[in-house]
């Protein structure tokens, strides 16, 4: 990990060092890697961390669509960015975030995302004893007493609370959200965290947009402003079938226009939205 002093040091700059932040930066780096110290023989991890990072990543980036409009070039070089970013917000939720650090190379703008030497790759690491055993063998014994399934179920829950999630993400959804309104409630809690990430988000890749053009221009690569454009769906409150039905039912009583309906689909607007619309042959020669 690179610390406070040798960013100070290489960039000739006073940086704020916080050295519980450091601390407490390694401690999710090694949670997220499943290395934690108090990992032991008697303590085996449930693997939370990645998993919790993994589904708030899933969450932000669920039918998310991230384009870039104004330059061909630009837009290009962007578009190769986009597949990462699922393992980048994954990483900077489980790391408390992560440093973008784009760069130019043979005519093509790359970007570098705060991992330590060795691991540029992401991996997550499992306990593996070997011996004269199989690999993996079948373990089911009975559990006689439902309580520890129970209590380990309230943990599961109070962590979901803690982080944002909605109930059921990691617990037992049968136990939980009874009634619409509860679902809803629980929904929300989730919606408005991964609201905030993707705020955070949007604004990281504006920022690195700006760092594109800025290489573009001063390398002669583009003169054109590129625009970064972000459509975040909100499947994670509203199920997107219930939506879709509702406002189908809305066109079909005259409530809500085609053209609008078309436009909340395909997130685009009315004047493209009316080129999906079939026209309609007149009858009986225009009668």
């Amino acid at each position: 990990m690179i610390s406070a002093g040798m960013v100070s040091a290489a960039l000739g700059v006073q940086v704020i060092n916080n050295p519980q932040m450091e601390i407490s930066v390694r401690k999710w780096g090694d949670m997220y890697r499943n290395t934690a110290s108090w990992n032991s023989g008697r303590i085996i991890s449930l693997c939370l961390a990645s998993a919790i990072s993994r589904e708030f990543s899933r969450l932000v980036l669920a039918e998310t669509e991230v384009t870039v409009d104004g330059d061909k070039y630009i837009s290009e070089q962007f578009r190769k960015l986009i597949p990462k970013l699922p393992v980048m917000v994954e990483q900077a939720c489980a790391m408390g975030g992560i440093i973008v650090k784009p760069y130019l190379s043979n005519g093509r703008i790359y970007v570098d995302t705060v991992l330590p030497k060795g691991r540029e790759r992401m991996f997550r690491t499992y306990d593996i004893q070997v011996s004269e055993k199989p690999f993996i063998e079948t373990f089911s014994p009975e559990i006689r007493d439902i309580s520890l399934f129970n209590g380990l179920n309230r943990i599961f829950q109070r962590i979901e609370f803690n982080c944002g999630l909605a109930y059921g993400t990691l617990s037992d959804p049968q136990t939980v959200e009874k009634t619409a309104e509860e679902v809803r409630t629980s929904k929300q809690r989730s919606y408005t965290q991964v609201s905030a990430i993707q705020k955070n988000l949007e604004f990281t890749l504006e920022n690195l947009l700006y760092a594109y053009n800025y290489y573009a221009e001063y390398f002669g690569l583009s003169k054109s402003d590129a625009k970064l454009i972000c459509t975040w769906d909100d499947s994670v409150l509203e199920d997107t079938d219930k939506e879709f039905q509702r406002r189908l039912q809305m066109v079909n009583a005259g409530l809500l226009s085609k053209e609008k309906f078309i436009s909340w689909y395909f997130h685009c607007d009315e004047k493209q939205a009316a080129e999906y619309i079939p026209q309609v042959d007149a009858l009986f020669g225009g009668m």
